[in-house]
C-alpha cells in the first residue's frame, strides 16, 4: 500500500510513527483505484474475500464498494465513519466487522454509527464488539492481545468467509 510514498516499508510496532507518516500521505481514492486495478487482474468468476486490520480494516471496508469483492472482514477498522460511511449505500457484499470495547482510537459512538448506518441501508453485515478487548486484540505481538477475543473472532471469520465464498 505504501509503494507510492517511497522505498519499501514494513513498519513494526516499535516504529509506529513511520507507518503513520506514510499512511498520512496516502490518497484514499488512489488506494482504492490501485486495489480495483489489482482485483481486475483476477480470473473472472472467482469469489474474492478481503480482510484488513486497523487502517487495513478501513481499506477492506471500502473494497466492499466494488463489484469484484464477495465478502469483507474488518478488524477494528479505523476512521470508517469519517469518509467510508458516506459511500455505504454502494456496498455490494456482506461485511463482517470486529471492534474492541476498550479501543481508545475508535469510540463506541463511532461503532454505533457504523451499525446504525448499515442497518438503515439494509446492508448484510455482522458486527461484534469485544467489550473487554483493546485495539489490536488479534495481534499476539502486542500487549493488547486478547486470546479469547482473538480465538472467537478467528472462528467467526472462518465461518463467515467459508459461508460467503462457498
Amino acid at each position: 500500500l505504501f509503494h507510492r510514498q517511497g522505498h519499501r516499508l514494513e513498519p513494526t510496532y516499535d516504529d509506529v510513527k513511520t507507518g503513520r507518516e506514510r499512511a498520512a500521505q496516502m490518497s484514499e481514492e488512489q488506494t482504492l483505484a490501485d486495489l480495483e486495478q489489482m482485483l481486475a487482474t483476477l480470473e473472472p468468476g472467482i469469489k474474492v474475500g478481503v480482510v484488513g486490520f486497523c487502517m487495513g480494516g478501513r481499506i477492506a471496508f471500502q473494497t466492499a464498494l466494488g463489484s469484484r469483492v464477495s465478502a469483507v472482514t474488518s478488524f477494528y477498522g479505523s476512521r470508517i465513519s469519517e469518509k467510508a460511511l458516506k459511500w455505504a449505500g454502494d456496498i455490494h457484499c456482506p461485511l463482517q466487522l470486529f471492534f474492541a470495547g476498550k479501543d481508545t482510537s475508535i469510540p463506541t459512538s463511532e461503532v454505533n454509527l457504523i451499525e446504525t448506518t448499515l442497518k438503515k441501508l439494509g446492508k448484510k453485515h455482522e458486527l461484534k464488539i469485544y467489550k473487554d478487548a483493546e485495539h489490536g486484540f488479534f495481534c499476539d505481538e502486542r500487549e493488547a492481545f486478547d486470546a479469547r477475543a482473538a480465538d472467537d473472532a478467528w472462528k467467526r471469520f472462518l465461518a463467515f468467509m467459508g459461508r460467503e465464498l462457498a
